[in-house]
């Protein structure tokens, strides 16, 4: 199954709480497989949130990072990406940057992205310089403090 559901914090023990959000489907029951997109995921395994409140999600089986904006109010599905990290466009799902990437984790004191890229037997950080605009649809991550061996620019371009 391909759902990634957000639950607030509660204080209900033995019941199930309600989903406020969904992320990689169009609605709350669905678990359909499609191809990739700035909507779906496939094998969604690791989620990290920056000081931006931004959700970054390991799009294991696409090969990408997906960016998505702020966590948003109650009761939204079908929530779009605003950037991908790991491919030059959406749509695409082949190794490069990443090869099955899981396990991601922001580290709030350097302001970076760590990400375990499994199929490539490594761990990348990625210190991020993020410049959003005001409809939060445009990040830049750019390496800081040294000559980068890659640069990803906005919507994943990766530039060697």
């Amino acid at each position: 199954m391909c759902v990634k559901l957000f639950y607030p914090a509660t204080e209900l023990v033995g019941v199930d709480p309600p989903a406020t959000a969904v992320y990689g489907q169009s609605n709350f029951s669905n678990n359909q497989l499609g191809p990739a997109t700035e909507l779906s995921l496939h094998n969604p395994v690791g989620l990290a949130v920056d000081s931006q409140n931004r959700l970054f999600v390991s799009d294991t089986a696409n090969n990408r990072i997906l960016i998505f904006p702020p966590i948003p109010p109650n009761g939204q599905a079908n929530i779009s990406a605003i950037d991908v990290i790991g491919q030059s466009v959406f749509t695409n799902s082949f190794p490069g940057l990443f090869n099955f990437p899981q396990g991601i984790t922001f580290d709030q004191k350097y302001n970076s992205l760590w990400v375990a890229d499994t199929g490539h037997n490594r761990v990348l950080r990625f210190s991020l310089g993020v410049n959003v605009d005001n409809n939060a649809t445009d990040v830049t991550v750019t390496f800081s403090g040294r000559t980068p061996d890659v640069t990803i620019s906005p919507k994943g371009k990766i530039h060697l």
